[in-house]
């Protein structure tokens, strides 16, 4: 993959998911484009209390696991990568781009991402 050059056409588009009771999972799910590829540029996440133990926030496409982290604290977790990314931001060409927040008992989650 590596750094991206610029993409004067690439739009970005804010995406927010709550869990919708507690012990749900937060997922949000960017479509596939033919041909074309997203940029992760940041992304956050949180519980209404402390993370149950093995709470994590994982990012995949194309089959391939981009980010795969434990969440160990409460409050606001936040990773950035800036407006043109770099290695291990980008989805696989012609792949959708999967967040998941993984369910954490009786919590409810919260997840925002930014994506070009």
């Amino acid at each position: 993959m590596g750094r991206l050059e610029p993409n004067h056409d690439a739009v970005r588009v804010a995406y927010e998911e709550t869990s919708e009771s507690a012990g749900d999972a937060c997922v949000i799910t960017v479509p596939a484009v033919a041909g074309k590829l997203h940029v992760l540029e940041d992304l956050e996440f949180s519980y209404d209390d402390a993370p149950a133990a093995l709470s994590t926030i994982k990012v995949t496409s194309g089959g391939e696991t981009l980010l795969d982290q434990y969440i160990t604290a409460g409050g606001v977790g936040q990773f950035q990568w800036g407006e043109h990314g770099r290695h291990g931001s980008e989805s696989a060409r012609g792949s959708s781009l999967i967040i998941t927040l993984s369910a954490s008992a009786s919590r409810k989650g919260k997840l925002n991402a930014g994506v070009r």
